[in-house]
């Protein structure tokens, strides 16, 4: 499992951001990966991540498949028009 980790701590791109691991039991003495990924919807895309990196060569020799939970959080604003109100300071 640390080769595991290893090679999915080493896909490194902009807006990618890895978080804590730890390996879960599954059944039967097998365990899996769990690892917290942070990502930039504009600059990563989740698809794009497993299907050209997580499993593809050489790494599909460790991973036998991947599921995804997302948990999205949104910021909407004007920030533009708040710094300018504000003198352009925070």
């Amino acid at each position: 499992m640390g080769k595991l980790e290893e090679a999915v701590r080493s896909v490194n791109m902009e807006g990618l951001t890895w978080g804590a691991s730890r390996l879960a039991p599954v059944e039967y003495g097998v365990k899996k990966l769990q690892i917290v990924v942070t990502l930039v919807n504009d600059l990563v895309s989740v698809d794009g991540l497993i299907e050209d990196h997580l499993c593809a060569a050489p790494m599909d020799e460790y991973v036998q498949s991947c599921d995804v939970g997302i948990n999205q959080i949104y910021v909407a604003g004007n920030f533009s028009s708040h710094a300018a109100a504000d003198g352009g300071e925070d």
